[in-house]
């Protein structure tokens, strides 16, 4: 399971970042098998008027597979961010 990181928000009303996707894959695991995990952070915040930071990816990586649950969008101005998409 891999959820990715949520949007800014920004001060002006009703303007609230992105949820982070989320994605889920059952993948075989062996003894020594090596897994890469890149954890998105969340967005920064911004006062009023501003456009706020979106969120970042997180990959989890093993065995060739790749899965990818996608950041969440910051608010732009008085406008909420979309949610990631995995």
């Amino acid at each position: 399971m891999a959820l990715g990181g949520g949007g800014g928000g920004s001060g002006d009303a009703g303007s609230g970042g992105g949820g982070g996707g989320a994605a889920a894959k059952t993948i075989a695991l062996n003894t020594g098998d090596a897994m890469t995990i890149t954890v998105g952070a969340g967005g920064a915040g911004v006062n009023s008027g501003s456009a706020a930071g979106d969120g970042g990816d997180t990959t989890v990586a093993v065995n060739g597979i790749t899965v990818v649950a996608g950041g969440g969008r910051g608010a732009q101005g008085g406008s909420a961010g979309a949610g990631g998409v995995s």
